[in-house]
């Protein structure tokens, strides 16, 4: 670089220039001797730090290699060889059987027999120095079964290549027995200056001054040995060379700087920081989620190229947390979604925002029709509309979904399974189908079609192999509830069939008004969960005629006061039965208030109006209705439409008149009334 030196000639221009370099010099050759001398400070200080890091690390590395001994010699007892044949962590492996006659303290035996891996020293034959054995018993809560012994190898153990050349090793026992030594004076010294677990001491020996540090592995717990002492030595001229090599380099480079700052300061200050006051905007963007944010760098150095790689990162963020919180949705939807069609439904509405793609399906197998049901989201101008297509398929389709293990990529129509010709039909050339295992049998299959040859990239894969494995979980929920509802029901349809078999009057009743009464909720729009209730309380809701005499139940003709006392306490009967299952309790109240009047005046409570359940309101409808026109013992049934006029007439008074009015609603009641109304009609009645 060619420095123009005219200026010089002008007497203001060197007056400037002298006046600067006495207030810029001056000050920076200070700085630097107070630099230089607080380097030093600092670097002899970092340097203690960092060998006592070291020393802990390497106690650290040491204790991690113990805890990979222990590991390859379970898996030795399990599998009976270790991991790999040709392993250089042990000098040799056996197994023995003798561990009660074993050479080991009680604190060693508990140790082994908790299920964890024992650290013993012994003297090594013919030598000085010592050997470490790791013992493992094959089978803690069967001791007799014997154990297994690796000898371990010592350069594994004692590995430092991780540690600088310059830096010597030594390994103490809590007796002060070398375990491993590359400078035998350290451990004399050690034994000086040791005064904590873990500490920084220097030495002198043959005229070289040397630093030291400590650090004390505790074994006991893990190992049931006594803990060791890891000591790190270094000899001074080696670590201070760098220290030296900086007093000589230091004043040329401070020369340097100041006539680069000098030259180069003002062009550079202004191209740095335009630049990165826009990446800083940016970075500040992308942390408060704004993934949308770009930046616009031309400086043409890295400046630019960080600026479009933080614009790169700034797309990929968006994607990768778009992605995290939609496959957050689909799992909070499907898994608590009650049903199949929940789940389906709940798919449809944000796989298309988690993969784009022409065209999404859900397909579902029945093993016993072979039929596919496949629930499609087809991408329009107007958005993905939803339809349903059925096909059938073959044993071989399953085959093939089978040895896919976890995806299928078809990308012509050569070999397409059966169920994808309707979607092929559609105009799609390619599909990916990753099929849905509930079980260990193909239960539905996800597909993603396009009307071109595209293939799911690495990272598409693995959020469908995800979604795959949601599913799968949320159907197997699924089967499971189904299958527990199934079991509920028919366990209360069995008990509410061996209620009613104890009269023959009221064989069948419970199912029956249970059947009407789900009709009558199913009319005023309850939920599914509230039918269910209806369901599991109809079908016990005489279960306290259990405790009802027989000769009362099935009297023909009028009961007495006292029979009729007793024929009500079934009420109280039947809830103190039922109270003690939880999965009962929102049925209760149908079990209870069933013989509540709307104006108060029925029993057992004298309830009235919207203080009486509604289940209990829907349902006296339905059980005055089945018990007016079934047989008793004292009468004969009415005539269904002869029951309809009762119930009209007891609306307001016995039952309330919504629940009235919706049991007329009914297709089947409807049909009763107008069926009497046209024969009415035809006799001019």
């Amino acid at each position: 670089m060619r420095i123009e030196t005219t200026f010089f000639r002008s007497k203001v221009a060197r007056r400037i220039f002298l006046l600067f370099i006495v207030c810029a010099l001056v000050p920076i050759l200070v700085l630097c001797l107070i630099s230089f001398r607080e380097i030093s400070v600092q670097t002899e200080h970092d340097r203690q730090i960092q060998l006592k890091q070291s020393s802990k690390a390497e106690a650290m590395a040491i204790y991690s290699r113990l805890e990979l001994l222990s590991s390859e010699l379970q898996i030795a007892s399990t599998f009976g060889k270790l991991p790999n044949s040709d392993n250089d962590h042990f000098l040799d492996v056996r197994f023995d059987k003798n561990f009660e006659q074993a050479d080991f303290s009680q604190q060693e035996k508990q140790q082994l027999l908790s299920g964890k891996a024992l650290l013993k020293t012994v003297p090594a034959h013919n030598s000085k120095s010592v050997s470490l054995l790791m013992v493992r018993l094959l089978d803690p809560h069967r001791p007799m079964e014997g154990m297994i012994i690796g000898k371990i190898m010592p350069d594994y153990l004692w590995d430092t290549g991780s540690l600088p050349v310059d830096v010597d090793v030594c390994v103490l026992n809590q007796s002060g027995t070398l375990l491993s030594s590359c400078n035998p004076n350290s451990t004399v010294s050690l034994t000086k200056n040791k005064i904590r677990n873990s500490g920084y001491f220097t030495w002198e020996s043959k005229d070289a001054v040397y630093d030291g540090a400590y650090w004390t592995l505790l074994l006991r717990p893990g190992f049931g040995c006594p803990s060791w002492t890891i000591l790190l030595s270094q000899d001074q001229r080696n670590a201070t060379a760098p220290l030296q090599q900086f007093k000589t380099t230091f004043p040329l480079v401070a020369l340097l700087s100041l006539w680069m700052v000098l030259l180069l300061s003002m062009k550079q200050i202004r191209r740095t920081l335009v630049p990165l006051e826009q990446l800083r905007e940016i970075t500040q963007e992308i942390g408060v989620q704004n993934f949308s944010a770009r930046v616009d760098v031309h400086s043409g150095d890295e400046f630019e190229e960080l600026g479009k790689s933080v614009n790169a990162m700034a797309k990929r963020l968006g994607r990768q947390f778009d992605a995290v919180k939609t496959i957050n949705k689909i799992d909070q939807a499907i898994l608590a979604a009650p049903n199949r069609e929940g789940i389906i439904d709940a798919l449809l509405e944000y796989m298309p925002r988690l993969m784009p793609c022409d065209l999404f399906s859900i397909t579902t197998f029945d093993s016993r029709t072979n039929q596919a049901i496949s629930h499609l989201a087809e991408n329009t101008p107007q958005g993905f509309q939803r339809h349903i297509l059925k096909s059938e398929y073959l044993s071989l389709d399953f085959q093939q979904l089978e040895m896919a293990s976890d995806w299928l990529f078809m990308p012509d129509s050569a070999g397409l399974p059966r169920f994808l010709f309707p979607m092929q039909k559609l105009g799609y050339r390619s599909f990916s189908i990753f099929p849905i295992t509930v079980d260990g049998k193909i239960f539905a299959a996800l597909v993603y079609g396009e009307i071109s040859d595209h293939m799911p990239d690495t990272a598409e894969l693995q959020l469908c192999r995800q979604v795959s494995h949601q599913l799968a979980a949320a159907f197997a929920n699924v089967q499971l509830i189904e299958a527990l509802e199934k079991l509920n029901l028919g366990t209360l349809t069995a008990l509410a069939r061996a209620i009613d078999a104890k009269s023959t009057w009221t064989a069948g009743h419970s199912e029956r008004v249970t059947n009407l009464a789900i009709k009558i909720g199913k009319k005023m729009g309850l939920p599914r969960k509230d039918l269910q209730i209806l369901h599991r309380g109809g079908l016990l809701h005489d279960i306290g005629k259990i405790g009802t005499p027989p000769e009362i139940l099935d009297k023909p003709s009028v009961l007495t006061p006292d029979e009729t006392t007793t024929m009500q306490e079934h009420v109280n009967t039947g809830l103190r039965i039922l109270e003690p299952v939880p999965g009962l309790r929102e049925a209760l109240p149908i079990v209870a208030q069933h013989h509540e009047w709307f104006d108060g005046s029925g029993y057992p409570n004298k309830l009235a109006g919207n203080e009486i359940n509604l289940f209990a309101r829907i349902f006296a409808v339905a059980d005055v209705y089945d018990a007016m026109t079934s047989d008793r013992p004292y009468r004969t049934g009415l005539p269904k439409i002869k029951a309809i006029e009762v119930i009209k007439q007891k609306s307001g008074t016995q039952l309330d008149p919504d629940v009235v009015h919706n049991f007329l609603e009914l297709k089947e009641i409807s049909d009763i009334i107008a069926e009497q109304e046209f024969v009415a009609a035809d006799f001019g009645i």
